[in-house]
């Protein structure tokens, strides 16, 4: 009988408890499997051999044996790994970024690959790559007698280890897009709070379409004026409803706002910026006679 090492400088508790867990499997079918551990510099390495008398249906028992491994191998790499490797990938391709921000960027990218399963649906995504994986390892296993985790996943699995790369990537544009917003919020406070309020108070009317009417605390629309001096201000960038918006309210600069919509679009980009950029002076609404009548203007 052939003995399977695996060896992992990182992952060894993680990996032995999963090949445990694999080979209860294999006991209730009736096969024992011989587990030891040696080192060799940095690395543990476990080996696992079916018991001598296994011999029984030698061919058959060692396929399954190998799946078995296989399956425990795959489990480590996808539930533990593929994290440490997206840390690897950051260190590596983006060490110019500080701790904190590679921390946030680590963030993204596993938000990346979760947005990936729910496209897919997170059961099917993820038993593909596990698939994947398991495939490259029944065929390893078919050849070799030992395998080292970290060397398998950077050399044999390269598919695998792009899409993390990508994924990474993703996170990098992510997070920089967040950052310029964060700036750029900032920057829209600051332009409020050293103003005086032009109006003491003010509503805005969100309509489903996306357009807005502004009114003042008698609920009487503001002069166009201004809004079409803004949009002269703006220039050849065509504008949209919400660069309008808020260029309109920042010139305002209300000593209070309510914005006025539907439940279902409090979470539009817009209407979130400003209530970020007038925090403290902004409110929500959708229940009063101003917001039902603006899905009818």
């Amino acid at each position: 009988m052939r003995t399977i090492s695996i060896g992992t400088a990182d992952q060894v508790d993680e990996l032995r408890r999963r090949l445990n867990t694999e080979f209860r499997f294999l006991q209730e079918e009736g096969m024992d499997v011989e587990v030891s551990e040696t080192s060799r510099g940095n690395l543990t390495f476990i080996g696992c051999n079916l018991a001598r008398r296994n011999q029984v249906q030698r061919k058959e028992l060692m396929q399954l044996f190998y799946q078995y491994i296989a399956n425990a191998v795959s489990d480590v790499i996808v539930d533990t790994w593929e994290k440490v490797l997206l840390k690897k990938i950051i260190r590596t391709n983006y060490y110019y970024f500080d701790g904190e921000e590679q921390a946030a960027i680590l963030g993204y990218a596993g938000k990346y690959l979760q947005s990936l399963h729910r496209e897919r649906g997170d059961l099917i995504y993820k038993i593909e790559r596990k698939s994947r994986i398991l495939r490259e390892l029944l065929d390893y296993f078919e050849k070799n007698d030992e395998l080292v985790l970290e060397g398998f996943v950077t050399f044999r699995m390269k598919d695998y280890v792009a899409e993390l790369e990508e994924a990474v990537e993703r996170a990098v544009d992510d997070f920089l897009m967040e950052k310029e917003q964060s700036e750029f919020i900032r920057l829209l406070k600051y332009f409020v709070e050293v103003q005086d309020p032009r109006l003491k108070e003010v509503h805005v009317l969100i309509r489903p379409e996306g357009t807005f009417k502004i009114l003042d605390a008698g609920n009487n629309p503001i002069n166009n004026e201004c809004l079409d001096e803004i949009i002269v201000e703006l220039g050849d960038t065509e504008p949209n409803h919400d660069d309008i918006l808020i260029s309109a309210l920042i010139t305002i600069a209300p000593g209070k706002l309510t914005m006025h919509c539907r439940p279902e679009d409090v979470n539009q980009e817009g209407i979130q910026t400003i209530l970020e950029v007038f925090s403290g002076r902004a409110e929500l609404c959708h229940s009063c006679l101003l917001c039902r009548g603006s899905s009818r203007d």
